[in-house]
């Protein structure tokens, strides 16, 4: 998997600094080991409901599906996403 590990932390609603830390780092094994941080990993194992010790294969798979999702980080593929285009009083242009 080529994508950046920021791209999924994105998607999956993480705050800034787990999302500096991933900077251009590729979503791996390697970098998952390299994480200065257990809660974050804790945290990105719940987000994608993967079992903190299981294996890689597992990991990838519910990253790439969490990335094939609607923008919530739910990797459903189905929901509105985000901008839907729906304005309210000062937000809408005549």
């Amino acid at each position: 998997m080529a994508v950046k590990l920021c791209m999924l932390l994105l998607q999956l609603g993480a705050c800034s600094e787990p999302i500096e830390w991933a900077g251009q780092r590729a979503i791996s094994a390697e970098t998952l080991a390299a994480c200065p941080r257990g809660e974050w990993l804790s945290w990105m194992a719940a987000a994608l409901k993967v079992k903190l010790s299981a294996p890689w294969s597992e990991w990838e798979r519910a990253a790439e599906r969490a990335l094939a999702g609607d923008g919530y980080g739910y990797g459903d593929g189905y929901g509105d996403g985000y901008g839907s285009g729906y304005g309210y009083g000062a937000d809408l242009v005549t």
